[in-house]
């Protein structure tokens, strides 16, 4: 789901082969922690234009200076919703005529005889279809049941090392706006459209996002129950955020990990077992640490294990069994480590895949622990 944050380790891995021989430990200390957007001020980066706004289905947009070292923040806001339409001239509209186009050329897709004006989500199919990310779209108007008042929650979605907000805007954050929850979608520290130097892998990312709901709590307003949704990086920030943090009430933490030094090792060991077979755990440890202190965190005490093991918000960690980039081995030991946790491993899924197929599944799995871990003390 990372492809820069796999670039990063890769490269790592190669220079820390290189330095046992050359000796580059500052150079090598930089490229693990150096962020997408460094050196880059917030009038570079920009916003969205009104025309990306509307492209994405996204209701408004902000940006807040927060945090230490200071950082220009860049966040989306999309709405609760009775339905998800996709007007022609949206992202999903357009990637569901892509497919239409496959299915002419013989390649199964949504069964239309044309393509509508207008698309509907069907929240409750039997099965989707729409593609890699598993979703179902309908021509007719769809009227799903509900129960007790529109809004539901507040849902912060914290995206992976080296991509951005747009990671969840037409998937995930669409899917939950549907469902009624408020979605806010920011680029964490140094991605996207944010500033920042440094990745700091959860250690001030988390900072941030507790500042971000400071900001926010009035003006959107951010209305509990507040759930974090993180992928990667993004999950481990958000359980490093929700032991801290008592405003939030719920964390779901797709494919975490448990602390950099792991990740590095597992990427060592198992994508590149020649070279890391020549690599010492001591080289790679140095690294890190080096990292640590340029970006200004601790690499073996700023860790999302260490947060699980104080963390009383209840946690929903849900892994790929066949995961190689960070093991499901991670998850394992944060969900041992935290007091109210539950763990899903999805088998013959990994670190590319999961979140991106089966959203049903994982949908009606993620709202039916919802419901029992969390809106029992949130009356409806």
């Amino acid at each position: 789901m990372d492809p820069f944050y796999f670039r990063k380790v890769t490269l790592l891995i190669m220079l820390l082969f290189l330095l046992q021989f050359t000796g580059c430990s500052k150079y090598l200390a930089e490229k693990v922690v150096k962020a997408p957007n460094f050196g880059k001020t917030a009038d570079e980066l920009g916003e969205l234009s009104e025309e990306q706004m509307a492209y994405r289905q996204f209701d408004s947009q902000g940006r807040i200076t927060i945090g230490s070292p200071e950082i220009s923040m860049h966040y989306v806001v999309i709405e609760p919703r009775n339905e998800w339409a996709a007007a022609k001239g949206t992202a999903i509209h357009d990637k569901l005529s892509m497919e239409f186009d496959l299915h002419n050329s013989g390649i199964p897709s949504q069964e239309w005889a044309e393509i509508p004006e207008i698309m509907y989500l069907d929240q409750y199919p039997d099965k989707g279809d729409f593609n890699n990310m598993g979703l179902k779209f309908t021509a007719e108007r769809q009227t799903p049941p509900r129960s007790g008042p529109r809004f539901k929650g507040t849902v912060v979605f914290l995206h992976g090392l080296g991509v951005d907000k747009m990671f969840y805007a037409s998937s995930w954050a669409q899917l939950m706006a549907s469902h009624g929850y408020r979605c806010i979608l920011p680029d964490l520290r140094g991605h996207g459209r944010t500033t920042g130097d440094y990745v700091t892998y959860g250690r001030r990312e988390a900072e941030d996002v507790s500042r971000l709901l400071d900001r926010l709590w009035g003006p959107l307003p951010v209305e509990r129950p507040v759930i974090l949704f993180g992928t990667s990086l993004g999950g481990s920030t958000a359980i490093q955020t929700a032991a801290k943090d008592s405003r939030v009430d719920a964390v779901i933490a797709l494919e975490p990990f448990s602390s950099l030094l792991e990740t590095a090792y597992d990427f060592a060991r198992l994508e590149h077992p020649v070279i890391s077979m020549f690599t010492s755990r001591k080289i790679i440890e140095k690294a890190v640490e080096d990292g640590g202190k340029i970006a200004g965190f601790d690499a073996r005490r700023d860790t999302a294990l260490d947060a699980a093991g104080g963390l009383e918000t209840p946690l929903l960690v849900i892994h790929g069994s066949d995961d190689r980039h960070v093991t499901a081995e991670h998850s394992f030991r944060l969900h041992e480590a935290a007091a109210n946790s539950t763990l899903i491993i999805k088998e013959g899924k990994h670190h590319m895949n999961l979140g991106c197929n089966d959203i049903y599944d994982l949908r009606d799995k993620i709202f039916d622990w919802l419901e029992k871990s969390l809106y029992n003390h949130f009356p409806r």
